[in-house]
């Protein structure tokens, strides 16, 4: 599992997403205190 700001999740977009899809990693991206989103794979 990832955790990330959605700060580094815009700058690294592509780094993020291909982890997601090709490692079968869930990325969560903190968008202050107490809210976020989640983001799998389809697969």
């Amino acid at each position: 599992m990832l955790t990330t700001t959605i700060s580094d999740f815009r700058k690294n977009i592509k780094r993020y997403l291909d982890n997601v899809t090709e490692n079968f990693e869930t990325l969560i991206i903190n968008r202050g205190k107490d809210n976020g989103v989640v983001v799998i794979s389809l697969d």
